[in-house]
């Protein structure tokens, strides 16, 4: 048993020297490891943060392409409303008031589909076939149905542009 204590007492600072450095190379190797760590994760918050900048650039720009797109459409608008106010004028000198479609024939136009005149009947061809008092002397001249036509030409461009529109910004520009 003294032979063990003297051997302890000779070895001890080289075994407590082996504890310290191995302590000592441990801690260091855990503070590499956790640096390496944080940088991945920086590395990948920057992915993150330039991923969401990409994306709030890219809403920015078509935010920007649906306002000119917009404005566009609104003077497009303006332009078509312009034209079918001066078609309809035109028409009214252009046509005679003559008798043309008959109070059945309305009838039938005032239930089909699609063909609802944009205005209330009654501004259009002196009342609707269901308000007439006599259904049979309600009578639609040619001024009313050529403008009927006018505005059914002036809905089918506004739909197309619509719908160009609307291809345009899902293309994703001009």
């Amino acid at each position: 048993m003294n032979a063990l204590i003297s051997l302890l007492r000779a070895v001890w600072p080289y075994v407590l020297c082996l504890v310290v450095g191995f302590g000592a190379a441990w801690s260091w190797q855990g503070s590499r490891a956790e640096a390496r760590v944080l940088a991945i994760e920086n590395k990948h918050q920057q992915e993150l943060l330039d991923q969401a900048d990409a994306w709030r650039k890219e809403v920015e720009r078509r935010q920007a392409l649906a306002d000119d797109i917009d404005r566009e459409a609104a003077a497009r608008d303006r332009e078509l409303t312009n034209k079918l106010q001066e078609t309809q004028h035109a028409l009214k000198t252009a046509t005679r008031g003559r008798p043309c479609l008959g109070g059945t024939a309305l009838r039938v136009l005032d239930q089909a589909t699609g063909l609802r005149p944009p205005e209330p009947a009654s501004t259009l061809h002196g009342g609707s076939a269901a308000a007439a008092a006599d259904p049979e002397d309600e009578e639609a001249t040619d001024t009313d149905v050529a403008g009927w036509i006018a505005i059914a030409g002036d809905y089918y461009e506004r739909c197309r542009a619509r719908i160009r529109d609307i291809r345009q910004f899902e293309a994703g520009g001009k």
